[in-house]
């Protein structure tokens, strides 16, 4: 599994940023750990989970000094991978790391492969294949939301416990089911067929919310894309710039001056977003312009907040994205710039935000308003599912099996049929779950990890 049978060895890899930081840290996992502590470390009697200050030597030459370092033997199963684990802190920077794990090496341990470390600890049943994915997905969060949600699902384990749960009841169905295929002669539990079918329809909506809460993760991973769009010289540029806080897009008086997108990151109430400044959309005979004013047309198609701007009177740029560009109004936040200068016909009734860019008046209000717009969008789901692709596919197959099973108790199949479909979707769970282990499923998850985890 991933690159091969399992294999009892030991491994080690660094497992940080050698060059980025002050300290890195060494890991090692496997039955040498004990061994190579007290090698390396010249300490004979080690306590479990204590932290050493001392000083770390070659295997080579054990009068030569690696470095000085913090030292903790994890005695398996009561580690991360559930083997003998050790973890050296040693001095930040290329050199030094590498130097320890050359001389593990020249010892004869093997460098481990991309989320080894975690593939061991689901071997070993410290973590079920959901957890897994969660780490990974911990690991690059980009937002505190998504980082929350991914630390909920790994600690309280919310998506395992509920496909756990929907098992089990599954199973209880299945059992009495096969019991009165197997000794109808005998007094044995009974279920009616409604029962059951209620059962399995609570089940789809439970299966079917697990499988929309992991497309809108992806989709949240993504982030949110928001559009500033409107005429030339109305502010756009200075707008995006007073929104995300640095002065990313170029500014002057000279209309078509931003002649193509230009995207930034930023969190907004706790959710990455990414929000595009566009070319004014105008009439224009330059074939650059009419490049840039196609893709402004393009990014507010695929767009999920559209914030219309002008310095006058922004309820046309509006009606005109509702109408040539069919965008729901309901996504649109229309935005008066340069509420500084003053001028003559202001509009005075239209619901629409006045904001001095230069003046930063009007940008917090903005922001809130953007905040609630995409708390709207958000799933009302509290917590996000990874999955891979193939876990995915195998919960969509699921919901299949039992629209299956619905349709085969309306048709008035036999029980052993129905029992048949249940044992398909129940192995389906177990492969999401990793009870049973599909190898292409794990080598998918684990193949996207970093070294060291």
């Amino acid at each position: 599994m991933t690159g091969g049978p399992y294999k009892h060895d030991t491994i080690a890899a660094i497992s940080t940023n050698p060059s980025g930081s002050a300290l890195s840290i060494i890991r090692v996992s496997g039955a040498d750990c004990s061994q190579i502590f007290k090698m390396m470390t010249k300490k004979q009697h080690i306590e479990d989970r204590h932290a050493y200050s001392l000083k770390l030597y070659s295997y080579k030459n054990d009068t030569k000094i690696l470095d000085s370092v913090i030292a903790i033997f994890y005695r398996g199963p009561k580690s991360y991978t559930g083997e003998d684990v050790v973890e050296f802190i040693c001095h930040g920077g290329n050199m030094v790391a590498k130097s320890i794990i050359q001389d593990l090496m020249d010892f004869g341990i093997r460098s481990a492969n991309p989320g080894e470390f975690t593939l061991r600890a689901y071997l070993n049943n410290k973590i079920d294949l959901l957890s897994a994915s969660s780490i990974n997905a911990l690991i690059n969060a980009k937002s505190s939301s998504e980082m929350n949600a991914h630390l909920n699902n790994i600690s309280e384990g919310k998506t395992s416990l509920s496909l756990t749960n929907i098992k089990e009841d599954v199973l209880h169905i299945l059992t009495i089911i096969e019991n009165e295929l197997n000794f109808s002669e005998q007094e044995v539990d009974h279920i009616s067929t409604n029962e059951i079918q209620t059962t399995i329809n609570d089940i789809y909506q439970t299966v079917n919310t697990i499988v929309e809460h992991s497309v809108y993760g992806k989709e949240s991973y993504a982030g949110k894309k928001i559009v500033i769009v409107g005429r030339p010289n109305v502010g756009k540029s200075t707008l995006f710039n007073a929104l995300i806080g640095k002065n990313r897009a170029i500014t002057s008086s000279v209309p078509g001056t931003t002649r193509d997108t230009i995207e930034a990151w930023f969190e907004i109430s706790n959710e990455l977003v990414c929000i595009v400044d566009t070319a004014g959309i105008w009439e224009t005979k330059d074939f650059i312009e009419g490049e840039g004013i196609q893709r402004s047309i393009k990014e507010i198609q695929e767009s999920d907040i559209v914030i219309a701007v002008d310095d006058i009177d922004p309820s046309h740029i509006a009606n005109t994205l509702t109408v040539e560009h069919k965008i729901s109004s309901e996504k649109i936040i229309t935005v008066e710039t340069k509420d500084d200068i003053k001028k003559n016909n202001k509009t005075k009734h239209y619901p629409h935000h006045r904001v001095s860019s230069i003046k930063s008046t009007g940008i917090d209000k903005l922001i809130n308003n953007l905040s609630t717009l995409i708390s709207t969008q958000r799933s009302p789901l509290d917590f996000y599912v990874q999955l891979s692709a193939g876990q995915l596919a195998m919960l969509k197959n699921s919901l299949v099996l039992l629209d299956s099973v619905i349709e085969s108790m309306e048709h008035g199949y036999t029980m052993d049929i129905i029992a048949s479909e249940i044992r398909q979707f129940v192995d389906c769970i177990e492969r999401v779950t990793g009870e049973v282990a599909d190898e292409e499923v794990v080598n998918n998850i684990f193949k996207s990890f970093c070294v060291g985890k």
